[in-house]
């Protein structure tokens, strides 16, 4: 491990840069795993996403080693999380893992956003669910929940159809989490 008063961290000048070599390709990216961590908050995942690169420029400490990518994905987690917090709601991976919502809670109110916007969102979104079906392809159980929340089912339906009670669902979510964190760590270094 290193040590952290040896720790560089980017100027406000290079994050600044660092935002700004962002491609389209990226903020899609971005905004997809932005929705993820949005569920069961107040945040549509387009202002998590700004939210989280005026962190980067104004508060946060941004290490030299780190991607663009990880770091704002670090950022909007801990953003999502801190709102669940306030609001005594669940992490991520514990709604992944078995809360019972709402489609409606994932979707932003007509007219907020263009036609354009939208296929852009819903294909980012499809190569994300694709890339996480050949990530699990040797994993059924963890399949079948990407699968299942991908098109609307409560977590409740997917429990029951795999037939496991609420804490192994919770295990297999956790795996699903996990193996997405470990592989986006992987492919941004």
């Amino acid at each position: 491990m290193s040590n952290p008063e040896n720790t560089k961290f980017l100027t406000a000048e290079e994050v600044a840069l660092r935002i700004g070599e962002l491609t389209r390709a990226d903020s899609l990216r971005l905004e997809s795993i932005g929705r993820l961590y949005a569920w069961g908050t107040s945040w549509a995942a387009a202002d998590l996403l700004q939210e989280a690169m005026l962190a980067a420029l104004e508060r946060r400490r941004w290490r030299v080693d780190l991607s663009t990518t990880v770091f704002l994905v670090g950022v909007m987690r801990s953003l999502a999380n801190s709102e669940r917090k306030s609001e005594r709601l669940a992490p991520l991976d514990l709604a992944l893992a078995g809360g019972e919502t709402s489609n409606a809670e994932f979707t932003t109110a007509a007219g907020d956003s263009t036609p354009e916007e939208d296929l852009a969102e819903d294909q980012a979104a499809e190569l994300l669910i694709r890339r996480l079906e050949r990530l699990f392809a040797d994993d059924p159980q963890v399949l079948r929940v990407i699968q299942g929340r991908a098109a609307g089912e409560a977590p409740a339906a997917i429990k029951a159809s795999l037939g496991l009670d609420q804490r192994e669902y919770e295990t297999v979510c956790r795996r699903l989490v996990r193996g997405y964190h470990n592989t986006t760590k992987v492919t941004q270094s």
